[in-house]
């Protein structure tokens, strides 16, 4: 037999909705950004006669960067190509190192 559970006037449970108060704030927030975003797409069309009305937009060109992505390229490949060198050098000082101490070992 399941019993009713009674509970303090100023608990946080909403006697109504059954629920805690942090799932009513919850909720409240979700009203609230569903209104804002109601709110914005309503104003979309707006925004987007304000875009075409606007010569600044018309008169915008989008610069032309491609120096800037061949010369990123460059030092990035430039980076890439020191880094191996480094690493050959430092494989090849190791064998030596490996092979002196063999020697050393042998005698």
């Amino acid at each position: 037999m399941m019993r009713a559970r009674k509970s303090a006037p100023n608990s946080m449970i909403s006697q109504r909705a059954g629920l805690s108060g942090g799932a009513l704030i919850s909720s409240a927030r979700t009203r609230m950004l569903r209104v804002i975003g109601l709110a914005a797409f309503a104003l979309l069309p707006t925004a987007a006669a304000w875009a075409q009305e606007s010569s600044a937009a018309q008169e915008f060109t989008v610069p032309d960067t491609t120096s800037y992505l061949l010369i990123g390229l460059f030092v990035i490949a430039l980076i890439l190509g020191i880094w191996t060198v480094r690493l050959i050098v430092r494989f090849r000082s190791l064998r030596q190192d490996e092979a002196t101490l063999e020697a050393l070992e042998g005698e």
